[in-house]
Parts: structure tokens; sequence; C-alpha cells
């Protein structure tokens, strides 16, 4: 499916969650906001395939919890784009785990590369690095009263720290380069699974249900009918507007003259 074509200031407001989940990140627990692109680029593809509303949960949790869970989401980038393993860690990722349908181990980024290199570049590049860069709303001040700004401004969107140091972020692209990067386009509906060892398995392509749906997602699904009624229990309603009362012959014949 593809994205709408969306203009910087829409994408903003349209993951207003992400950007504040991000501000929190950042301002409140001194991450890397480099970093914090990538590792939100890697947690919007896990909801791209599949895994909904990954950053609203991550986003509930207690800030010890969050950095736990930012802790594992670099070892999966890490894991990646290649970087050694660390000796004093393990495969097993509790945490991410926990909020997924499937488990899956740091192995999962090695058998599955391509794959997730291409979905976290994607994701980086055409959503991170847009809702995350506040030149736009940076030159607001200069000219209050430009239509575009006072939208800016009145969307409630805020000054965010920019920092340098992109070398992760760059290291997934060249990781996406060097796997055979595909065009910039949404990554594919599909369920990758992994066992419970991170080896090879089947990627299901199912199709998913539009992102941010506003359908109950405990309704009962509708489906129609199966079994016709009978024949002598079905009825129709006909209505003529010739202004006198039609005979039973008008209507035999109308049907089969």
């Amino acid at each position: 499916m593809e994205r709408p074509n969306l203009s910087p200031l829409d994408l903003k407001l349209f993951h207003s969650f992400e950007r504040g989940f991000f501000c929190r990140l950042v301002a409140r627990l001194g991450q890397n906001q480099d970093m914090m692109m990538a590792v939100v680029a890697l947690w919007l593809w896990f909801e791209s395939i599949g895994h909904h509303d990954f950053i609203r949960h991550v986003a509930a949790c207690s800030n010890e919890v969050v950095l736990a869970f930012v802790e594992e989401a670099e070892a999966c980038i890490d894991r990646l784009i290649g970087v050694p393993p660390d000796p004093n860690r393990g495969e097993e990722l509790p945490l991410t785990n926990s909020l997924i349908a499937e488990p899956m181990m740091l192995r999962f980024f090695e058998y599955h590369r391509m794959v997730a290199v291409n979905g976290v570049r994607y994701f980086l590049q055409t959503v991170c690095r847009v809702i995350f860069d506040d030149t736009l709303i940076e030159r607001v001040p200069q000219d209050e009263d430009h239509r575009e700004n006072r939208r800016v401004l009145e969307s409630g969107l805020h000054i965010g720290p920019h920092g340098e140091g992109t070398s992760k972020q760059e290291a997934i692209l060249g990781a996406a380069a060097s796997v055979g990067a595909l065009p910039a386009a949404p990554p594919p509906a599909m369920t990758v699974r992994a066992d419970l060892k991170g080896g090879p398995v089947a990627v299901a392509m199912p199709p998913l249900a539009p992102p941010r749906s506003m359908l109950n997602p405990l309704a009962k699904p509708w489906s129609p009918a199966t079994d016709p009624s009978p024949e002598d229990q079905r009825s129709m309603f006909i209505t003529f507007s010739r202004g006198h009362p039609i005979s039973r012959e008008d209507i035999v014949e109308f049907f089969t003259g």
C-alpha cells in the first residue's frame, strides 16, 4: 500500500505521538538523538510487519523500562549493520518479544538482514529524518504572519534539539546498499516469523489492515449470509407508477413478455 504523499508538516502532525516520545527519549532520558532516529525507525518497521502499536506500548512504560527497550533496539541495529556481537550479551530480546506475536532473537537480524535493513532504511529516510528534523519549525518565528507558519504555530509542535553524529544511520544506509537496497517504497505487508533460535523460517505475507484504523478491533467480524433462504420463503416488492391498479396478468406479462 502506498503511503499518502504528505507534506513535511502533515507528516509531523500525523506522527505527533512519535515526536513527543522522541523528545522524551532525547530531552528527558538523555539519549543520542541520531541513534534514537534509528531506534524509532526499527520500531516503525516492527509495526509495519504486523506488530501494531509497538511504540505506544513502549511509551506507556516507565523510564527505566523504556531505556531497557532502547538497549534491545540498539543491539538489534548493531547486529543489523554488522557490529561484532558482544560476548557478554546473550541473544535474547525479552522485552521486545513481550510486544510481538512471534518471538525473535538477535540472530533474526542476520538471517533476515536484507528484509530488515531495507525496511528500517525506508522508515529512517522517509519518516524519521522528516518528522524529527525541525528545520521547518525553527524558521517559524522569523515570519509568524505567513499562512504556513501560522499553521505550524497552531499545531503545537515545538522546537526539539538537533545534534550531529549520524554514524549508525549512515551504517544502516550502507548496510542497505551492501545487501542490495530496494527502491524507497513502503515495505510490503508481511509477517516475519522466527523460531526461538532465530533460525531462517518461512516468511508469510498476508494482507495487513490499514495502519491507525479507527475501526473497533474488538468488534465481531462481519460476514455475509452463506445459506440463502428457500425460494418459497422469499419476497419481492414491485412498484409501478401508471396511476391505476395493476392486475396479476400485467405483472406476469411484464416479466415474461
